[in-house]
């Protein structure tokens, strides 16, 4: 297999570089690439690898920008360092990822979970995640946790624990992972814009959910689909036709 490399920090290259010949004795790293304007340079010059090690911070901006101006049909394998909402965003949308420092066995099943990966899939997951660290970088504060009142008593709930937000009897409910629900003062109107879209998507009139709820998703008739979430929603959520097609795209699955 030829492996590409994109990296700005040269023994980080080198150590992916010696790892990947220790799981693969065929490998031939074609190439270890530090910024955009390299790649840009490279992929327009060059055929497309079967496998591409690609870290998030480059030497000239991030490496999602080379999306924009080459086209990338192998798939891809970012590495990071440790941030939570870098790898919180890679996990909801189900892209490959490995945590620097790399090791060796984590390498090894990256690569082997990666050919499973159609590019039509990848395509949607990575443009997912692009614009959710693009727009964290460019200064959008998303809603990280909310005020939640429980008879005289006030507290916070971490965003990361609500399953979904929906409305009923003109209140406004948020439900957690653990099925507890809560009154907010927010309208689904209101928190449109303020949660992350990365993990939030405002399914129908009355519901927007987090992707992390969705259990099971069928066709249902008049080209909708019909969404089942756990825990368990009060009702039916049906994706209207005009939104299967942006839906499907943030599942990551069209």
């Amino acid at each position: 297999m030829k492996y590409l490399i994109i990296e700005d920090e040269q023994l980080a290259a080198l150590e992916t570089q010696r790892l990947i010949k220790c799981v693969d004795n065929s490998a031939e790293v074609v190439g270890i690439l530090p910024s955009v304007s390299k790649c840009e340079e490279w992929f327009n010059n060059n055929p497309q690898p079967n496998l591409i090690f690609m870290d998030i911070h480059l030497q000239d901006g991030i490496c999602f920008e080379l999306f924009d101006k080459v086209k990338i049909s192998a798939p891809v394998i970012f590495t990071t360092a440790y941030d939570q909402y870098a790898l919180q965003a890679f996990k909801s949308n189900g892209v490959a990822y490995l945590l620097k420092p790399i090791e060796k066995e984590e390498l090894h099943n990256a690569i082997k979970r990666i050919s499973s990966f159609s590019e039509e899939v990848q395509k949607s997951a990575i443009s997912n995640v692009a614009q959710s660290l693009m727009n964290k970088s460019s200064g959008i504060d998303y809603i990280k946790r909310l005020s939640i009142k429980a008879g005289d008593t006030y507290t916070t709930l971490p965003i990361n624990q609500v399953a979904y937000f929906y409305s009923e009897d003109h209140y406004t409910y948020v439900c957690t992972y653990e099925n507890k629900r809560y009154i907010i003062n927010s309208s689904l109107d209101d928190l449109e814009g303020r949660l992350d879209p990365i993990f939030f998507f405002r399914a129908a009139r009355n519901c927007t959910l987090s992707i992390n709820a969705i259990d099971k998703v069928n066709k249902f008739f008049n080209g909708r689909l019909r969404l089942h979430t756990n825990p368990n929603f009060n009702g039916d959520i049906f994706v209207s036709r005009n939104k299967v097609k942006e839906f499907l795209n943030w599942l990551g699955d069209n």
